[in-house]
C-alpha cells in the first residue's frame, strides 16, 4: 500500500477526506501515481483507512530506530559517546525514575523507628548544579525514594492500603551542613521521627566519607476515602497489630504521649532546627 497524507473535515454527518494517492484504488477509481483525489467516505470505510494508516506508521517506526542504532553501533568511536552518555545520565532517562521505585518493595523489613532504611546513589552529572554540587531538587527527588522505600519495606503502605486510606506528603524541610561533590557516593539514613495529634514526621539524613551533609524532615497525613484525618497513633497501632514482631521500639514508643509539639509545619522549625543541633553538633 502507498503512503496517505490525510486531512479530515466532517461534511453533512460524512467524514471528507483529501489524500494524496500512490497507484491505488479508492472505491472503484483508478487514481494515477501522485493524483490528488478526494473521496468522500461512509463513518466505517473512514475508519477503515485510519486503521491502516497507524498499522502501517508502526512497523516505519521501529524500522528507523532499527537503522539509527545499527548505524550508531557501526561506528566505534560515536558508539562509545553514546554509552558513555547514556551511562552518566541513565537517571534521567523515560521510564528510569518509575523504575527504581521497583525495587524498593524488595528491601528487608527495617525497624520504622530505630533502623529505618539506607538509600546508596552515587552523585553522576545529571544531578549537579551550576556550582558542581548536588542540586537542591536532587535532595527532593532521592528522599522520595527513601520515603517510598520505608513505606513499603516497613509495611506502613500495605497497612494504610488495606484499611481503604490513602496518605500525603503536607511538606519538606531541609538543613543543608555540607556539600556533595560529583561521583560521590552517599546514603540517605531515613526513619520515623516522631508524631502528633495529626501527622507523621519523618527524618533523612544524608550522609557522604561518613559526615552528615544534610538532614531533612517530611510530614506526612493519612486520610479516610470521605477525606477524614485518622490519628497517627490509629496508623502505628494498625501497624503493630499486622505485625507484632514489626517494631519493639515503635511499641515503646506508643506507650508515651506524642513527642512532637504543634500541627503547623511552619511553627515546628524551630523544634527542628534545635534537633538538628543536637544530633550534628
Amino acid at each position: 500500500m502507498g503512503m496517505l497524507r490525510l486531512t479530515t473535515m466532517h461534511v453533512n454527518r460524512r467524514t471528507l477526506t483529501s489524500f494524496e494517492v500512490e497507484r491505488q484504488q479508492l472505491d472503484g477509481h483508478q487514481c494515477n501515481s501522485k493524483l490528488q483525489c478526494c473521496v468522500v467516505f461512509s463513518k466505517e470505510k473512514m475508519k477503515q483507512v485510519l486503521q491502516q494508516h497507524k498499522m502501517s506508521v508502526i512497523p516505519q517506526t521501529f524500522s528507523l530506530v532499527k537503522n539509527i542504532l545499527l548505524n550508531v553501533l557501526s561506528r566505534p568511536l560515536l558508539s562509545s559517546t553514546v554509552i558513555a552518555f547514556l551511562a552518566l545520565h541513565w537517571k534521567s532517562l523515560p521510564l528510569a525514575y518509575h523504575l527504581r521505585f521497583a525495587v524498593l518493595i524488595l528491601r528487608p523489613k527495617p525497624d520504622l523507628l530505630t533502623e529505618g532504611t539506607v538509600h546508596r546513589d552515587r552523585l553522576l552529572l545529571d544531578d549537579l548544579d551550576f556550582n558542581l554540587h548536588m542540586n537542591n531538587s536532587t535532595y527532593n527527588k532521592h528522599g522520595d525514594f527513601a520515603r517510598v522505600g520505608l513505606f513499603l519495606s516497613s509495611g506502613l503502605h500495605q497497612v494504610i492500603r488495606k484499611r481503604g486510606w490513602w496518605y500525603a506528603n503536607g511538606g519538606v524541610y531541609f538543613s543543608f551542613r555540607r556539600e556533595i561533590k560529583p561521583f560521590s557516593l552517599w546514603t540517605i539514613h531515613s526513619k520515623l521521627h516522631s508524631y502528633d495529634t495529626k501527622w507523621l514526621f519523618f527524618e533523612h539524613k544524608y550522609e557522604v566519607n561518613g559526615q552528615v551533609a544534610a538532614v531533612g524532615f517530611s510530614k506526612f497525613v493519612v486520610k479516610t476515602r470521605d477525606g477524614k484525618d485518622v490519628a497517627p497513633l490509629d496508623v502505628l497501632k494498625a501497624l503493630i497489630y499486622s505485625d507484632p514482631s514489626s517494631s519493639l521500639s515503635l511499641t515503646k514508643m506508643l506507650e508515651r504521649p506524642p513527642n512532637w509539639s504543634g500541627s503547623q509545619f511552619g511553627a515546628d522549625l524551630l523544634n527542628i532546627e534545635k534537633s538538628l543541633n543536637t544530633k550534628l553538633e
